[in-house]
C-alpha cells in the first residue's frame, strides 16, 4: 500500500484547504494545517498559547521557530504515516526544516491570480462558534450567515480585508514561491494546478495524478 505524503502550496484563496479535505477523505490521511495548529494552541492557558493568541489577534505572522515547533509535535503524533500539509512550509527556513525529517511524495502548487485570490477571500466567511469556513460563491451555507453544523453566526475574519490580503500576497510571492527552487534542487517533482478552474475540475485533475 502506498503511503502518500502530500504538500499543498498556493496563495490565499487558491483552494488548498478544500482540496486537502478531498484527498484526506479519499486516502484517509490526516491534514496538518498550520492555521488549525495556531488556533488550537491559542486556546490553551499556557505561555505558548498566550503568545500565539497575541500574534493571531494582532494579525501578525507567527515566527518560524514557533511554527516549526508546532508542526514537529504534530508529526510525532502521526509517526511514519502519510499526511497532507496545508499552509506549510511558507518560506525557505520552513522548507529546509520539513525536509530534515520527512520526504514528501507529492508537491502540488495551486495557481491563481492575485485578483482572484482577493476576490475569493473577500467572499469568505467563518463560523464564530466552530470555525467552519464558508464561501458565498463556492460553498454557501443553507441559511444566510448561519452555520449548517452548529447554527453559529457567520462573519468575515478581521484580517480578510483587501489591504491585509495585498500584504499577505506580497509575502507569498517574496517568501513562499522561492521555496519551489529548494524542492526542485533536491529532485522533487512540482505539480502545478490551475486553481482558477471549478472546485470539481481541480479535484479531478489532482486525483488523476494518483491513478
Amino acid at each position: 500500500m502506498n503511503i502518500f505524503k502530500i504538500v499543498f502550496i498556493g496563495p490565499q484563496g487558491s483552494g488548498k484547504g478544500t482540496q486537502a479535505f478531498f484527498l484526506s477523505k479519499k486516502f484517509h490521511l490526516p491534514i496538518i494545517s498550520t492555521g488549525d495548529l495556531f488556533r488550537n494552541e491559542a486556546k490553551k492557558d499556557t505561555e505558548r498559547g498566550k503568545e500565539l493568541y497575541l500574534f493571531l489577534t494582532k494579525g501578525q505572522l507567527i515566527t518560524d521557530t514557533l511554527t516549526c515547533e508546532l508542526v514537529r509535535e504534530k508529526f510525532r503524533e502521526i509517526e511514519n504515516a502519510g499526511y497532507i500539509l496545508d499552509g506549510f512550509p511558507r518560506n525557505y527556513v520552513q522548507a529546509e526544516f520539513l525536509l530534515s525529517f520527512t520526504t514528501p511524495t507529492h508537491i502540488f502548487v495551486l495557481e491563481i491570480s492575485d485578483e482572484e485570490s482577493i476576490r475569493r477571500i473577500e467572499e469568505r466567511y467563518i463560523c464564530t462558534k466552530c470555525a467552519t469556513v464558508y464561501h458565498s460563491r463556492f460553498d454557501p451555507p443553507v441559511k444566510d450567515f448561519e452555520c449548517d453544523h452548529c447554527g453559529g453566526k457567520l462573519k468575515k475574519r478581521s484580517d480578510d480585508t483587501k489591504e491585509a490580503l495585498i500584504k499577505r500576497l506580497k509575502i507569498y510571492h517574496k517568501e513562499t514561491e522561492p521555496i519551489l527552487s529548494v524542492f526542485k534542487e533536491k529532485g522533487f517533482q512540482i505539480i502545478f494546478i490551475n486553481g482558477d478552474k471549478t472546485i470539481e475540475e481541480v479535484r479531478k485533475e489532482i486525483e488523476a495524478v494518483f491513478c
